[in-house]
């Protein structure tokens, strides 16, 4: 008896040192850190404590059905190496990509609709605009529409493209997007145009619930600090109030809204390291309080959930 029960024990402590390797962090719909109850998703990454080369990383629904799985450069989600999957929060498979060493989708891509049909056959392409400019872009091989229809034979034809937001319809030549292409975003209350060029996308026009139309050349701008992003962390770092009295060594994480204007909104800590240096970080963000140059999408600003993370490292002898 006493060997059964010395056995179970050392089982038991092996499986607590296995699981102890693994981190489990929650994510807004976003897919910026959150604390646990505001999440839609969580994240497990195997091996996070273990220094290694490349990390597998899964990420969940919350009824606990994988959304996509694959493995990373580091343990922070940095670097898409392989193969990755996506799946519906049934369970059924939504798309397979490949990437190549530079991070970017390369070679074989297959899709499927929720019941299990095939919705595009392709595969990821570079082509380059200029002498440096190079873009990694879907060539679609064949498509079919939710009833098993085939639409694209050989890459030509009209295909509907519909992600999680926005439905768009237009014709591909050759595989690559081709001439107009015209959608709509409910959820934005937002109409589009937009035109491509062997798959590059060269600029397009929107109309807001108020009928006024906008241009635009890229579809997603990200907010900017006004003088640069290095300016943004030279500021951060010199005028972060660090107790000099103490050794500290540790990263918090800040999440924050810019709006429309440009301005700082919803300024919180996701990951605190302690209370007077989480509200630093929270005075320090809010400082830059117009500095910021707006998001936009398709043209119209808009505003963008943003985090970021502060690494603080102390050494007092």
């Amino acid at each position: 008896m006493k060997n059964y029960f010395l056995l179970a024990f050392l089982f038991a402590t092996q499986l607590l040192l296995a699981q102890s390797k693994d981190k489990k962090i929650f994510l807004d719909s976003l897919w910026n850190q959150t604390n646990e109850g505001n999440h839609k998703y969580y994240r497990i990454t195997t091996d996070y404590y273990l220094n290694k080369k490349g990390y597998q990383i899964t990420d969940f629904y919350l009824n606990g059905q994988i959304k996509n799985q694959g493995s990373y450069e580091d343990k922070d989600g940095n670097g898409r190496i392989g193969q990755h999957k996506e799946y519906y929060s049934s369970g059924r498979l939504k798309t397979e990509k490949n990437y190549a060493a530079d991070n970017r989708p390369s070679g074989p891509f297959n899709s499927f609709y929720e019941n299990g049909n095939k919705e595009i056959e392709g595969e990821y392409v570079k082509i380059k605009t200029d002498v440096v400019e190079e873009h990694s872009i879907l060539k679609v091989i064949s498509y079919w529409d939710e009833n098993g229809t085939q639409r694209i034979i050989e890459g030509n034809g009209t295909m509907i493209e519909k992600s999680e937001k926005e439905t768009s319809r237009g014709k591909l030549v050759n595989g690559f997007k081709e001439g107009t292409w015209i959608g709509t975003n409910p959820s934005k209350k937002v109409q589009f145009v937009d035109k491509y060029e062997s798959g590059i996308f060269i600029a397009g026009v929107s109309k807001d619930s108020t009928n006024t139309e906008f241009g635009y050349l890229e579809i997603n701008k990200m907010p900017a600090f006004k003088t640069g992003l290095m300016d943004f962390y030279k500021y951060v770092g010199k005028n972060f109030n660090k107790p000099d009295t103490e050794t500290i060594k540790g990263k918090l994480i800040t999440e924050f809204t810019i709006g429309t204007e440009g301005q700082i909104q919803d300024v919180k800590i996701i990951k605190g390291l302690r209370k007077d240096l989480d509200i630093e970080a929270i005075r320090l963000i809010m400082s830059t309080d117009n500095s910021w140059n707006p998001g936009e999408y398709r043209g119209i600003k808009t505003e963008i959930k943003n985090t970021f993370p502060i690494v603080i490292d102390i050494k007092v002898n």
